[in-house]
């Protein structure tokens, strides 16, 4: 887990970041549609959560998880300033609690790289994705090479698209 300085500074590298390549436009590749059920897997500032939550809608469901608890108590005070009935936070590094077969799509958005576990936390996603679900994945310290290995070495997920932000796997 980060210290707390570096999860201050990624908040204003990430701010700034969010205004050159808006949230939204990463948002397109993953093609979430209204009423999805969608896991943001390590979600930090959550830059994607709120707006994959308006993507989804009322009938949707934004699970925001991660580890680290300035992460958490952040987004909480997002969610009760917004209103924003349909995101709920899980604190884990892995271990969502999540039913089998559950969500339609997860966003592992810029954090793969920082994972402790990562073939664990693949294992974890794979079990709560619903089959032929996506993973949408960008890290901006993995070339793409990279990550398309490191997410279909163990068989659980297929590269189904390369967008011009994200990789989109398909579990298997």
């Amino acid at each position: 887990m980060q210290s707390d300085l570096h999860f201050y500074m990624h908040r204003i590298v990430f701010k700034l970041r969010d205004l050159f390549y808006p949230p939204q436009s990463v948002l397109d590749e993953a093609g979430l549609r209204s009423g999805f059920t969608v896991v943001d897997f390590g979600f930090g500032t959550g830059s994607y959560t709120v707006p994959a939550a308006a993507r989804c809608g009322s009938d949707g469901r934004v699970y925001a998880i991660d580890v680290h608890p300035l992460a958490i108590r952040a987004m909480k005070r997002r969610i009760r300033s917004g209103r924003l009935d349909n995101i709920s936070v899980i604190q884990t590094g892995c271990a969502t609690g999540l039913p089998d077969n559950a969500i339609d799509a997860v966003l592992l958005y810029d954090v793969f790289h920082a994972l402790s576990k990562p073939d664990e936390v693949l294992r974890e996603l794979h079990r709560v994705l619903k089959p032929a679900a996506i993973v949408s994945f960008s890290d901006y310290r993995l070339g793409r090479k990279e990550a398309q290995q490191a997410l279909t070495k163990d068989g659980l997920f297929k590269l189904l698209r390369e967008g011009g932000k994200t990789l989109s796997f398909q579990r298997i």
